[in-house]
């Protein structure tokens, strides 16, 4: 595996010292789409496009919309052996020669991220909900954090995770330190995008939570007072609540 990257990583050296005049008598070698995925070469094709190095924003944009799958993005980012970070959020084709100051002006522009945490608190049929503004870790990871006064509450906790109209997507566990996870499933059936609001109410006596997606508007009726929990929704779904839905039978 290690010889397999390695001959990548060479060739896509070499293809650049060839493209830029720079080739002394290298072997004729096969072209970088024989040897890298298809994915791969998109990634490429797009920082050759932008002289080697990129915001890892803007390159992940460039690729979606090429038809690369977001989590095969992050896949390729973080083991494709012909990248490399070169500052945070900001990567390169490895062997090109790297600018400093275009690296320092791309690192400038990167902003901190709001975090996604909103807001929490509880339903009007008192169950516990958690509000969440969709940025792009959490759309690439699915992971979310939880405050620290509701892990206290709840603790460590595996839910069945449902949609307001009773259909099963996954489970949402929260684990003993500070995060929560299981949402990917949802994510990517919804169509979830950045910006986006999440709620997730969790009832721990049922041992199920239900996830929406909405506009600013979703988290402002939940701080009103006007939300409701996990049992509303999924007794109120066309599949009804049972033992056998929350796994119990």
């Amino acid at each position: 595996m290690a010889h397999s990257e390695d001959h990548r990583s060479d060739l896509l050296r070499q293809q650049e010292a060839s493209e830029q005049g720079e080739s002394r008598g290298f072997v004729p070698q096969p072209a970088v789409d024989e040897v890298l995925g298809p994915n791969e070469v998109i990634l490429v094709d797009a920082l050759k496009s932008h002289g080697g190095t990129m915001r890892r924003a803007d390159l992940e944009d460039i690729c979606l919309a090429q038809g690369v799958n977001r989590n095969s993005f992050w896949v390729y980012l973080n083991y494709s052996p012909v990248l490399e970070r070169v500052a945070p959020s900001v990567y390169a084709l490895r062997g090109v020669e790297v600018d400093p100051a275009k690296v320092a002006h791309l690192a400038e522009r990167i902003k901190p991220t709001e975090p996604p945490l909103q807001d929490d608190g509880w339903t009007k049929d008192g169950a516990v909900w958690l509000g969440y503004r969709v940025n792009r870790n959490l759309l690439a990871s699915g992971v979310v954090t939880v405050p620290a006064r509701i892990r206290n509450m709840i603790g460590e906790r595996v839910l069945e995770l449902f949609t307001v109209e009773g259909a099963p997507v996954g489970k949402f566990v929260i684990s003993g330190k500070s995060h929560a996870w299981g949402l990917t499933p949802f994510i990517g059936r919804r169509g979830v995008e950045v910006g986006d609001y999440l709620i997730i109410a969790l009832d721990t006596d049922l041992g199920v939570a239900v996830v929406q997606a909405g506009s600013k508007d979703l988290l402002l009726s939940y701080q009103d007072g006007d939300g409701w929990g996990p049992q509303y929704f999924l007794e109120q779904a066309t599949q009804p609540l049972s033992e056998e839905l929350l796994g119990e039978g």
